[in-house]
């Protein structure tokens, strides 16, 4: 009896703990030979734990545009680093994002160069989003860009009028569109 309660506990935690396998070409649907970059600035303090929420703090970031190459992923985890060889781990926390990894990676991979992403940006909003920062005026595309897509448990939809960002754990910055545009930013303290 012992022995079969012992064999029960060892193989609940062998399958447990492990996490699915994602693939991110496959939720890219990227060609063979095209390459991946990034879609918007991710914040870190730590290259090896990275928020999905995008805290952004610290002042380190890995530019929109970088091109990158994934190393693994699960549900947990997408393991990626650039082409000057520094890797980094995003740490995947489904019920804060609420959305599945895959949602997920296509929001923040794309196939897309940094030339193309750009295209029609006018200066002073390029400049923004390389900076990180929002400006009135920036289209909602433009914000995701320089933040990142906004933590759906206090942004549900992106139609809203209002994004919720974390620039920590608990102070929050508000961007309110009026229609397509940044109409006005607000600092929060949750």
């Amino acid at each position: 009896m012992m022995i079969r309660a012992i064999f029960v506990l060892g193989l609940a935690l062998l399958t447990g703990g492990c996490a699915r396998i994602v693939s991110v070409a496959e939720a890219l649907q990227q060609p063979v030979d095209s390459k991946i970059y990034l879609a918007c600035n991710i914040w870190y303090q730590n290259p090896a734990d990275i928020s999905s929420v995008n805290y952004q703090q610290g002042g380190r970031y890995i530019r929109f545009g970088t091109e990158i190459n994934v190393i693994d992923a699960n549900e947990n985890r997408i393991d990626f680093k650039d082409l000057e060889g520094n890797r980094y781990t995003i740490r995947y926390d489904k019920d804060m994002m609420m959305l599945p990894i895959q949602n997920y990676i296509r929001e923040i991979f794309t196939l897309k160069s940094k030339a193309e992403m750009t295209k029609g940006i006018e200066p002073d909003y390029l400049d923004a989003i390389e900076r990180g920062s929002v400006i009135r005026g920036m289209t909602r595309a433009e914000v995701k860009m320089a933040c990142g897509p906004p933590p759906a448990f206090r942004t549900p939809d992106q139609l809203n009028s209002t994004w919720i960002y974390f620039l920590a754990k608990n102070k929050t910055f508000r961007v309110i569109f009026s229609g397509s545009q940044v109409e006005m930013i607000m600092s929060l303290n949750d």
